[in-house]
């Protein structure tokens, strides 16, 4: 009798312990899984604020603001008095300020004029003045003038050059535009010849 009851109190200590140990195990898992979840904090809440409100950067564009400076290469075709011209130039483009910019260009052609070949090689400096400073097309006004060499068979002559006209600025990115410009010619060798010209080109912007 007095074993029995010995054996029933000793089954219930170890029923007793088996529990104790069984909730004390989830007790510690339940533990170690809030330990290793990321607290939300006041920083983090203010950070997935900030996200939501501010919008993706958007792409952005080429503006015609003071401290820009560019290369230009470009192609041109020249018509007039009976000569038609190739042309290939290389400008540089400076931002003075907002909306203005200091050019210079160097430049060669190749002309046919009353079945004589001509080649030539020009250069000239002047301001290119925008409309618009920031924008997807970008209109200008330009004036500049130089000095043309020319020589046919075994002649040459050098003369004056002025090269007004007016242009559009298409950004492509910060950093690449094409270039349209349109203008009279001007030289001043023996008299005046005004030529007409047409450009496309690509800038490259720093």
């Amino acid at each position: 009798m007095f074993k029995n009851f010995t054996l029933l109190i000793m089954e219930e200590i170890v029923k007793k312990v088996v529990l104790l140990i069984f909730i004390l195990t989830v007790t510690n898992l339940d533990a170690e899984t809030s330990k290793a979840k990321p607290k939300q904090t006041d920083c983090n809440c203010e950070l997935d604020v900030l996200a939501a409100e501010c919008p993706e950067p958007k792409e952005t564009y080429f503006t015609a603001k003071q401290g820009r400076w560019g290369i230009e290469p470009s192609m041109s075709f020249i018509g007039g008095h009976n000569a038609t011209s190739f042309l290939f130039s290389l400008s540089s483009e400076i931002m003075i300020t907002d909306g203005a910019s200091w050019l210079t260009s160097f430049s060669v052609s190749y002309d046919k004029a009353n079945s004589t070949s001509i080649t030539s090689a020009a250069f000239a400096g002047g301001f290119r003045l925008y409309f618009l400073d920031d924008a997807r097309v970008l209109p200008y006004i330009q004036i500049a003038g130089g000095l043309i060499y020319a020589s046919a068979s075994n002649t040459s002559r050098t003369g004056g050059l002025l090269l007004p006209g007016i242009g559009l600025v298409f950004p492509i990115n910060n950093y690449i535009t094409v270039n349209w410009n349109v203008g009279p010619r001007i030289i001043f060798s023996g008299g005046m010849t005004t030529y007409i010209y047409t450009e496309v080109g690509l800038g490259f912007w720093l």
